[in-house]
C-alpha cells in the first residue's frame, strides 16, 4: 500500500507537467487558465493511471510521448504567441510542415535539456514502483479524477463566459487544451443549428460562385452593404453587379511605349516605416527614398509574408484566419499583377532565399501568374553552399544580387518580384561574415535590439544591390519598387505603449518608387495600402486589363486620390481605415467605441465588405465573366 502511495504521488507529479511549463517558458495565465490547465492535468493523471492497469512498459512509453509532445508544443505555442499574439488552433495543423522547418530557425538551448531531464526522472524512482497496482485503486482514481476534469471543465466554461461574454482571452485557456477545443468533432459540439444552416448555405454560394452559375448574393454579403467603400477606377468600368461586386472591366485601350519597362519589385522582410525612417538604421534605404517616390503613409494588410504578396500581387485580402490561402487551398483563379503581365508579353520570375515548398509556393505561384518561381533549389542547383546560409536560408545580398544579374540576361520585358528572408524572426542571426556595424545604436529592450540589427544587414543588403542596379544596363527602363511584407511586434523602449500606436506601427510599411529621370516627391495627403500596388503598376506601365482588385492606382495615367478600404487583418479579427478614420477592433483597443466618420458606417459596411471577400477567398477568388463575357 505505501509503495502504490508513492506510485501514485509521483505521476501525480508528471501529470503537474502543463502548469509547470506555463511558468518555464513564461506564459501569461489568469486564475481561469489555471483551472483549465488544472483540468489538463488531471487528463494525463487518468491516462497515466489507465496504463498502468496495463503494464509498467505502456506506462512509461506513454509518459515519454506525452511529456516529448507537451514540451515540443508548448515551445511552439510560445514562439508563435511572441509573434502572433495568439495560440496554435487546429486550423494551423495545414501549416505542420512549415512549423517544422521553421523550428530549426529557433534557439531550443532550453528545451533539449528538460525534455532529457523529465524522459530521466522516470528511471531514478524506478524502485519505487509497484509491480503492478491494484485495479480497484487505479478505478476510485481515475473516477475521482473523471469528476475532477468534469466539474473543472464546467466551472471554466461558466465562468469564463460569464465573465468575459463569450469574448476569448488567450490568459482563461490552456494552450493545448484550446488546440483540443479547436478541432472540428469538439468544436461541432457548440455549433448551434443557426450555424450550421450558415455553413451549408456559405457552401452552395461558394459552389455557385466557382461555377460561374451566382445569380444573386444573400442580403448579409450583398453588394449595396458596401458600396459606398469601393471607389471609382479611372479607365474602367466598375461594374458593381450582384454577381461580382468587384468586378473593373477595362474602357481603354492599353498605349504601350516602343520601349516596355520592367520592373523590379523588392518586398523587403518584416521591414516597418517606424525603422525605415531611421537614418541609422537604414541609411541605404534613406539614399534611395531620397531619389525617389515614397509614400507617408503605406500600410501592410497582413501579418504573414505569403498572405502580403495575396495583396500585393492580386489586390485582394487573404482573409484566412490561420493557415494562409497558398496552403489551405494553393490555387488563384483570378487575374493577379503576374498573370496579366505574362498574358501582355512580359516574363514574370519570382526569387527568393528559402525553399519553394514553404507555404506551398511551388504550386500556388504559377497560379499567380510567375512563369518561373526560384527558391534555394535553384540557387543549389547553381553551385549555391548551404555553408553561407543566414537564418532561415541564402543571405539577402546573394540573393539580390544574383536575382539582378538575372535580370539583366532577359531579353524581353520582365517583372520579377524578390522576397527577401534574412530579417526574419527571431531576428538572433549572425550576419558578421557579411557585415559589421559597431556604431548601431543599441535599445534596452533585447528583441527590438536584435530587429533592428538584422534590419540594419538587410539594408546594408539593399544598398549593394541600388549600386549595382544603378550601373546595369536595365535600370535605365526598369521601375524599382520596394516595399514590406508586414511589421513585427516589438518596439524600442522609447516606443508609445497605447494599443493604437502599436498597432499603427505594426502595420505600415515603406512603399519606394525608383524611376530614373523621375524627381524625389513624398505622397503624403492619402493612405494607401498593399491593395494599391498591383492596380499602380499596370497604371505606370499603362496596362488596362479586367480585374477585381480591391485596390486603385495612386501614380500613372488611371491614378487617384480617392479614399479606398484598408484591412488590417490578423488571424481571427481587424481593423478597418478608410479616408480618415480608424476603426480598431474593440478586444484589441478597448476604449475606441465607435468608427462612424458621419456618413458612413464603417464599422458594419466593412464587416459586410469582409464576409463577402471571406467567401470569395473561399471561392478561390473566381473571376466571373459570363455575365459580362469580357476576359481583357
Amino acid at each position: 500500500m505505501k509503495r502504490n502511495r508513492i506510485y501514485i504521488y509521483t505521476s501525480l507529479i508528471y501529470s503537474l507537467l502543463p502548469l509547470g511549463l506555463l511558468y518555464f517558458y513564461g506564459f501569461e495565465t489568469s486564475f481561469f487558465g489555471l483551472i483549465d490547465t488544472l483540468v489538463a492535468s488531471t487528463i494525463i493523471f487518468t491516462v497515466y493511471m489507465s496504463t498502468i492497469m496495463v503494464s509498467k512498459s505502456l506506462h512509461y512509453l506513454t509518459y515519454i510521448l506525452i511529456s516529448t509532445i507537451l514540451i515540443t508544443f508548448y515551445k511552439v505555442s510560445i514562439e508563435y504567441f511572441n509573434f502572433y499574439q495568439t495560440y496554435i488552433v487546429y486550423d494551423i495543423i495545414p501549416l505542420y510542415k512549415d512549423l517544422i522547418s521553421a523550428s530549426s530557425n529557433f534557439d531550443l538551448s532550453d528545451t533539449l535539456p528538460l525534455l532529457i531531464i523529465v524522459i530521466a526522472t522516470p528511471f531514478f524512482i524506478e524502485k519505487s514502483r509497484p509491480e503492478k497496482i491494484s485495479k480497484r485503486s487505479s478505478l476510485i482514481i481515475i473516477s475521482c479524477s473523471i469528476t475532477i476534469i468534469f466539474c473543472g471543465t464546467i466551472f471554466h466554461s461558466k465562468s469564463f463566459d460569464s465573465q468575459y461574454h463569450n469574448t476569448r482571452v488567450l490568459q482563461d485557456e490552456n494552450p493545448i487544451l484550446l488546440l483540443f477545443r479547436s478541432t472540428p468533432i469538439i468544436s461541432s459540439l457548440y455549433t448551434s443549428n443557426e450555424e450550421i444552416y450558415q455553413k451549408k448555405s456559405e457552401s452552395f454560394i461558394i459552389n455557385q460562385i466557382k461555377n460561374d452559375n451566382i445569380e444573386i448574393l444573400p442580403e448579409y454579403i450583398s453588394a449595396k452593404n458596401y458600396r459606398n467603400l469601393i471607389p471609382n477606377y479611372p479607365s474602367y468600368s466598375v461594374l458593381s453587379t450582384e454577381q461580382n461586386p468587384l468586378l473593373n472591366v477595362n474602357k481603354s485601350k492599353d498605349q504601350f511605349s516602343q520601349k516596355r519597362k520592367n520592373v523590379i519589385l523588392i518586398v523587403m522582410e518584416s521591414l516597418r516605416t517606424l525603422e525605415a525612417n531611421n537614418k541609422s538604421i537604414t541609411p541605404n534605404l534613406n539614399k534611395i527614398i531620397s531619389q525617389s517616390i515614397s509614400v507617408e503613409s503605406f500600410y501592410a494588410t497582413n501579418r504573414t509574408t505569403v498572405k502580403s504578396e495575396v495583396s500585393i500581387l492580386c489586390s485582394l485580402p487573404d482573409t484566412s484566419p490561420y493557415a494562409p490561402f497558398s496552403v489551405v487551398s494553393g490555387k488563384v483563379d483570378n487575374n493577379c499583377l503576374p498573370k496579366i503581365l505574362n498574358n501582355k508579353g512580359y516574363e514574370t520570375i519570382w526569387m527568393h532565399g528559402n525553399t519553394t515548398e514553404f507555404f506551398n509556393r511551388k504550386l500556388f505561384h504559377p497560379t499567380l501568374g510567375f512563369n518561373k518561381v526560384f527558391g534555394k533549389e535553384y540557387f543549389r542547383e547553381i553551385g549555391y553552399s548551404e555553408d553561407d546560409d543566414i537564418g532561415w536560408g541564402i543571405s539577402d545580398k546573394n540573393v539580390f544580387l544574383h536575382s539582378l544579374k538575372f535580370a539583366e540576361s532577359i531579353e524581353k520585358p520582365f517583372f520579377m518580384e524578390i522576397l527577401s528572408l534574412t530579417n526574419h524572426q527571431p531576428f538572433t542571426w549572425d550576419v558578421g561574415r557579411e557585415y559589421q556595424n559597431n556604431n548601431l545604436v543599441v535599445d534596452n529592450d533585447e528583441n527590438y535590439t536584435n530587429y533592428a540589427k538584422t534590419v540594419n544587414y538587410a539594408d546594408y543588403a539593399l544598398g549593394k544591390f541600388f549600386e549595382s542596379f544603378i550601373k546595369s544596363k536595365i535600370s535605365n527602363n526598369t521601375v524599382l519598387i520596394i516595399t514590406g511584407d508586414h511589421g513585427v511586434p516589438y518596439y524600442p523602449s522609447s516606443h508609445s505603449t497605447k494599443a493604437e500606436d502599436k498597432i499603427e506601427t505594426l502595420y505600415k510599411v515603406p512603399l519606394v518608387i525608383f524611376e530614373k529621370g523621375k524627381e524625389h516627391e513624398k505622397l503624403v495627403e492619402t493612405a494607401y495600402s498593399h491593395f494599391d500596388l498591383a492596380p499602380t503598376i499596370l497604371s505606370i506601365l499603362d496596362i488596362r486589363y479586367t480585374n477585381t482588385f480591391l485596390g486603385r492606382p495612386f501614380l500613372g495615367k488611371d491614378a487617384t486620390t480617392s479614399p479606398r478600404p484598408i484591412f488590417l487583418l490578423d488571424h481571427n479579427y481587424y481593423h478597418f481605415k478608410f479616408d480618415d478614420v480608424t476603426c480598431y477592433d474593440p478586444q484589441k483597443v478597448f476604449h475606441v467605441t465607435t468608427c462612424n466618420d458621419g456618413k458612413i458606417d464603417l464599422r458594419n459596411q466593412s464587416k459586410s465588405l469582409l464576409n463577402y471577400l471571406n467567401i470569395y477567398r473561399r471561392a478561390n477568388y473566381h473571376i466571373a465573366l459570363r455575365h459580362t463575357k469580357l476576359h481583357g
